[in-house]
């Protein structure tokens, strides 16, 4: 049996960015042997708390403990020499690489001076593979071949090779399917067993329910609530994470869907090249949100990439407000009036290094020419505007992307397609990433954009969002719909779309 001593301990922890505190006395720990889940509102402080931990950002003051003993965290190297290891949201590793090559990439065994040891290397990944109960993952094998989960482990037994005692894993979950989160849970529980302390950072509450001993959830910089997960349920967490109650199940709608016009996107017979989208037919009138509901795999992403034109349909047809718009390149579906918020925000929506005003308006600095220069009075008015509709949390229109949070950056790709204004709004998993008052806000945003007559084609994995704010929704499996469920006539709910992509 593992002692309970405390792995890591943090108390007082304070960190301000020029003015703004985001840490504000920060107090917790978490024991050797235990997964501890870290919640928090996007802009709660728990990723900079993190980076604290793991040597990224210092800390302004307070004490970090590792071991009962105090350390001073200075850089990277001083976490690691502590015994901490951090694996990221975004994984490290080099796709072209094999797992071997990534596993001990800058920590080679050398033979001499410039030769590899690569008989070591395969025989420590084996040992490791052994030691955590790995034996489907080919060692030799091309990293970006594998399924991500599998990556995701790589990632993480390649943080074990540092032999830490506390692992931090920052929202390992979000790209993964369910059977491959099920693996990482099992994984996890075998480091647990072995008296590694874990830290999962997650939005996701009913994960922490799940697999974690102890929960600490963080608003505006301060612990709100921590306890045993046996002595919290999720509306007590939600509770804490937004500050307030959260007690609304349906988006309220300003108008009406305008059934009696002729609708503004017709598909018919939509077929991909790949296969995974087999004749698919719908229509989105104006004002309409319609949602596509399946499994991961069942086609719903390669739909609208193939509307939007990232890929060409083999066959079929796309006609908006009566054009036909089959196999046109995405920049050419912005002109006519079509705009995608991709599902990976950080490689397709933004440009982390560019300010919340170029991220805005990069689609359409036109708009803000007049011959040959830009009014950027004009362009900075519309961006306040854009900000305060939609509580953008941010410095001012010049702060970096990156420096935002999830859901505020989330928040900056809808005020794109907010200026931009387009005839039909395509949404592949908006909500992924955020926190809860970020789903909530974003849920609203969604039917503001069609109460102003837009059209919105909504695709999401957590089916509770579907449900708060669409009008139909299309069931999809194999690439093809089999079901529609109707506001108004049929059960539109959670349970009710889980049952109807299982079925």
């Amino acid at each position: 049996m593992v002692e309970k001593r405390n792995a890591l301990e943090l108390r007082e922890i304070h960190k301000s960015f020029y003015q703004n505190q985001v840490l504000k006395g920060v107090s917790f720990s978490v024991e050797k042997g235990t997964i501890l889940g870290l919640l928090g509102g996007n802009g709660a402080g728990k990723s900079t708390l993190m980076k604290i931990v793991n040597g990224v950002y210092r800390k302004d003051s307070g004490v970090i403990l590792v071991d009962g003993k105090e350390i001073q965290i200075q850089s990277a190297q001083d976490a690691r020499k502590s015994g901490i290891a951090m694996v990221y949201q975004e994984l490290s590793l080099v796709p072209t690489l094999t797992v071997v090559q990534n596993l001990f990439l800058n920590a080679e065994p050398h033979k001499s001076v410039f030769r590899v040891d690569e008989k070591e290397c395969l025989r420590r990944t084996k040992e490791a593979f052994v030691e955590f109960g790995i034996d489907d993952i080919d060692p030799n094998a091309v990293t970006g071949e594998l399924p991500i989960g599998k990556q995701q482990l790589i990632e993480i037994i390649k943080a074990m090779l540092k032999n830490p005692h506390v692992l931090i894993l920052d929202e390992p979950t979000a790209s993964l399917t369910q059977r491959e989160i099920g693996l990482l849970f099992d994984f996890m529980e075998k480091l647990k067993a072995k008296g590694i302390a874990i830290i999962l950072i997650s939005h996701h509450m009913q994960e922490i329910v799940q697999i974690c001993d102890r929960a600490v959830i963080l608003f505006n910089g301060a612990v709100a609530l921590e306890d045993s997960v046996s002595n919290l349920t999720i509306p007590m967490m939600v509770e804490a994470m937004v500050g307030h109650k959260v007690q609304e199940t349906t988006v309220e709608r300003k108008n009406p869907v305008r059934y009696d016009e002729e609708p503004l996107l017709v598909v018919k017979g939509l077929t991909s090249r790949d296969g995974k989208v087999n004749r698919a037919d719908f229509q989105i009138y104006p004002g309409e949100v319609v949602g596509i509901a399946g499994l991961m795999g069942s086609g719903r992403t390669e739909l609208i990439k193939c509307i939007y034109g990232i890929m060409k349909p083999k066959e079929g047809s796309v006609m908006l407000k009566g054009r036909n718009i089959t196999g046109q390149r995405p920049w050419k579906a912005i002109e006519n009036g079509v705009f995608m918020i991709p599902e990976d925000r950080r490689k397709s929506g933004i440009v982390s290094i560019h300010s919340v005003k170029m991220n805005l308006f990069m689609s359409a600095w036109n708009r803000f020419s007049k011959h040959t220069c830009i009014d950027d009075k004009k362009a900075e008015k519309k961006a306040m505007e854009l900000i305060s509709r939609l509580d953008i949390k941010t410095t001012g229109t010049g702060q970096e992307l990156k420096n935002l949070s999830g859901g505020n950056q989330q928040k900056v790709v809808f005020g794109k397609s907010i200026f931009l204004h387009p005839d039909i709004l395509m949404l592949d998993d908006p909500t992924v990433g955020v926190d809860v008052e970020a789903k909530e806000s974003i849920c609203h945003i969604v039917a503001d954009i069609a109460d102003s007559g837009s059209g919105v084609l909504m695709v999401s994995s957590e089916f509770e969002h579907l449900a708060k704010v669409c009008d139909r929704i299309l069931i999809m499996k194999h690439g093809a719909f089999t079901g529609e469920l109707r506001r108004g006539t049929d059960e539109l709910s959670e349970s009710s779309l889980l049952v109807a992509v299982q079925s």
